[in-house]
């Protein structure tokens, strides 16, 4: 998924989040910590960071699972 402003993308986000959430589900994590607001808020420093860091605008996301654990990957959109 890609996105440039998730403050202002919230559907976007929201499938995000759900596909992040059900893979930290299937995976057997614990996501009693995992809310919305604060997936929200990481979402977007990490958005602002990335696009900053690598002077792009648009930043793609991935939900993938390394050794077991499930992970939010940021990666450059060009």
């Amino acid at each position: 998924m890609t996105c440039s402003e998730p403050e202002r993308e919230t559907e976007k986000v929201e499938q995000l989040y759900q596909a992040f959430l059900q893979a930290k589900q299937t995976a057997g994590e614990a996501t009693g910590k995992l809310s919305r607001s604060g997936f929200n808020e990481f979402g977007a420093e990490k958005n602002q960071r990335t696009a900053k860091q690598k002077n792009c605008k648009d930043v793609e996301y991935v939900v993938e699972t390394v050794d077991g654990q499930v992970k939010l990957k940021a990666l450059v959109k060009s």
